[in-house]
């Protein structure tokens, strides 16, 4: 069933009009310590730290599937590489910073910052990967 974002679904899910969801990590550790909701696996390659007794998918008995969100931080095509570069080297400092990591963590999120190149190979891995089950799905666009 379709829905107009998470938060709908997941009153359906804790009231029980729907048997299961996927769902962002930073809201489930809340509803599954309150008891409304059971998590099943994460989606991730690795454990999350938010909620380390939940097993990925793959030990769940999934082999290989690793769907993850993440978030980029991006410029126009224009920016010159010097400070491409620059901004890069900033933005990891601030991923590394103790304090950024913590809070992040407490959302869930685990910050992995990495080169201008590296994640260039990242973006061109997840195109490659997606692309490749939109078409073994034949998926299409109305």
């Amino acid at each position: 069933m379709p829905y107009r974002g998470s938060g709908p679904a997941l009153n359906d899910l804790v009231a029980g009009n729907i048997q299961m969801m996927f769902e962002n990590l930073p809201t489930i550790p809340p509803l599954a310590q309150a008891g409304s909701v059971r998590p099943l696996a994460v989606t991730s390659a690795t454990r999350s730290p938010a909620m380390p007794d939940v097993p990925t998918a793959e030990e769940a008995g999934l082999p290989g599937y690793v769907a993850t969100a993440w978030l980029a931080l991006a410029a126009p095509a224009s920016v010159p590489a010097p400070l491409l570069e620059r901004l890069n080297a900033d933005t990891r400092a601030v991923l590394a910073d103790p304090a950024v990591v913590q809070r992040l963590a407490g959302l869930g999120i685990t910050p992995v910052g990495g080169t201008v190149a590296e994640s260039r190979a990242f973006f061109a891995s997840e195109t490659e990967k997606w692309n490749r089950v939109i078409q073994a799905a034949g998926i299409r666009l109305n």
